[in-house]
Protein backbone atom coordinates (compact mmCIF):
# COMPACT_ATOMS: atom_id res chain seq x y z
CA UNK A 1 0.00 0.00 0.00
CA UNK A 2 2.69 2.18 0.84
CA UNK A 3 4.06 1.44 -3.09
CA UNK A 4 0.67 3.03 -4.19
CA UNK A 5 0.60 6.08 -2.77
CA UNK A 6 3.63 7.76 -4.69
CA UNK A 7 2.32 6.42 -7.82
CA UNK A 8 -1.22 7.84 -7.26
CA UNK A 9 0.22 11.26 -6.72
CA UNK A 10 2.30 11.31 -9.52
CA UNK A 11 -1.33 10.16 -11.68
CA UNK A 12 -3.13 12.65 -9.68
CA UNK A 13 -0.67 15.69 -10.62
CA UNK A 14 -0.52 14.34 -14.00
CA UNK A 15 -3.78 14.41 -14.72
CA UNK A 16 -4.10 17.77 -13.04
CA UNK A 17 -1.09 19.58 -15.12
CA UNK A 18 -2.80 17.90 -18.63
CA UNK A 19 -5.78 20.05 -17.34
CA UNK A 20 -4.56 23.07 -16.97
CA UNK A 21 -2.77 22.97 -19.93
CA UNK A 22 -6.03 22.84 -22.09
CA UNK A 23 -6.63 25.27 -24.78
CA UNK A 24 -10.13 27.19 -25.13
CA UNK A 25 -11.22 28.74 -27.97
CA UNK A 26 -13.49 32.12 -28.37
CA UNK A 27 -14.80 32.86 -31.08
CA UNK A 28 -16.02 36.29 -32.78
CA UNK A 29 -19.38 37.13 -30.74
CA UNK A 30 -22.66 37.07 -32.86
CA UNK A 31 -26.07 38.85 -31.82
CA UNK A 32 -28.82 36.59 -31.20
CA UNK A 33 -31.51 36.08 -33.88
CA UNK A 34 -33.71 38.99 -34.38
CA UNK A 35 -36.94 38.89 -35.77
CA UNK A 36 -37.79 41.12 -38.71
CA UNK A 37 -41.22 42.16 -40.72
CA UNK A 38 -41.94 43.81 -44.00
CA UNK A 39 -46.27 44.34 -44.20
CA UNK A 40 -45.39 44.89 -48.10
CA UNK A 41 -43.60 45.81 -50.72
CA UNK A 42 -43.56 49.56 -49.20
CA UNK A 43 -43.11 48.83 -45.99
CA UNK A 44 -38.84 48.33 -45.59
CA UNK A 45 -36.94 46.98 -42.80
CA UNK A 46 -33.52 47.77 -42.49
CA UNK A 47 -30.34 46.41 -40.63
CA UNK A 48 -27.90 49.80 -39.54
CA UNK A 49 -24.42 49.29 -39.34
CA UNK A 50 -23.65 53.28 -37.63
CA UNK A 51 -20.08 52.31 -36.31
CA UNK A 52 -19.18 50.93 -39.93
CA UNK A 53 -17.56 48.29 -38.33
CA UNK A 54 -17.10 45.11 -40.97
CA UNK A 55 -20.34 42.61 -40.30
CA UNK A 56 -21.28 39.61 -41.89
CA UNK A 57 -25.29 39.34 -41.52
CA UNK A 58 -27.31 35.87 -42.07
CA UNK A 59 -30.55 36.86 -43.24
CA UNK A 60 -33.17 34.25 -43.20
CA UNK A 61 -36.73 34.52 -44.85
CA UNK A 62 -39.62 32.18 -43.32
CA UNK A 63 -41.63 29.77 -45.42
CA UNK A 64 -45.16 31.08 -46.07
CA UNK A 65 -47.80 28.52 -45.50
CA UNK A 66 -48.60 28.45 -48.93
CA UNK A 67 -47.20 27.90 -52.58
CA UNK A 68 -46.24 31.32 -53.93
CA UNK A 69 -44.96 32.27 -50.31
CA UNK A 70 -43.66 35.77 -49.92
CA UNK A 71 -39.90 36.62 -50.80
CA UNK A 72 -38.11 40.00 -49.98
CA UNK A 73 -36.18 42.13 -52.33
CA UNK A 74 -33.00 43.23 -50.82
CA UNK A 75 -30.40 46.15 -50.97
CA UNK A 76 -27.23 46.80 -50.17
CA UNK A 77 -26.57 42.99 -49.30
CA UNK A 78 -23.46 42.01 -51.38
CA UNK A 79 -24.81 41.04 -54.77
CA UNK A 80 -28.14 39.57 -53.09
CA UNK A 81 -30.96 41.42 -54.78
CA UNK A 82 -33.77 38.94 -53.90
CA UNK A 83 -34.20 36.19 -51.08
CA UNK A 84 -36.61 33.53 -51.95
CA UNK A 85 -39.43 32.55 -49.34
CA UNK A 86 -37.82 29.94 -46.84
CA UNK A 87 -34.55 30.20 -48.36
CA UNK A 88 -31.40 32.55 -46.38
CA UNK A 89 -28.22 34.52 -47.46
CA UNK A 90 -25.13 35.77 -45.87
CA UNK A 91 -23.29 39.11 -47.12
CA UNK A 92 -20.72 41.19 -45.65
CA UNK A 93 -21.02 44.74 -44.97
CA UNK A 94 -19.04 47.44 -43.32
CA UNK A 95 -20.89 50.72 -44.50
CA UNK A 96 -22.58 53.11 -42.50
CA UNK A 97 -24.27 55.21 -44.89
CA UNK A 98 -25.78 52.09 -46.89
CA UNK A 99 -27.46 49.97 -44.44
CA UNK A 100 -29.57 46.61 -46.04
CA UNK A 101 -32.85 47.00 -46.47
CA UNK A 102 -35.45 44.29 -47.05
CA UNK A 103 -39.05 44.27 -48.25
CA UNK A 104 -41.56 41.74 -48.97
CA UNK A 105 -42.02 41.00 -52.52
CA UNK A 106 -45.63 41.41 -52.25
CA UNK A 107 -47.65 44.63 -52.46
CA UNK A 108 -50.47 42.82 -50.15
CA UNK A 109 -48.64 40.69 -48.37
CA UNK A 110 -46.11 40.57 -45.19
CA UNK A 111 -42.58 38.53 -45.09
CA UNK A 112 -41.10 37.55 -42.17
CA UNK A 113 -37.83 36.06 -40.71
CA UNK A 114 -34.31 36.51 -38.63
CA UNK A 115 -31.26 38.13 -38.74
CA UNK A 116 -28.12 37.15 -37.40
CA UNK A 117 -24.94 40.09 -37.10
CA UNK A 118 -21.21 38.48 -36.83
CA UNK A 119 -18.42 40.57 -36.35
CA UNK A 120 -16.25 39.37 -39.64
Amino acid sequence: MKKMLPVLLICSLVATSVYADTTTVISNPTVPQIKWISKNSNDPFTIQNGAGIPLVITITVNPGPSVGAVGVNVKNCGTTTHIDAGSATVCSTSDSNNPVTLTSDSATMPATGTYQLKPS
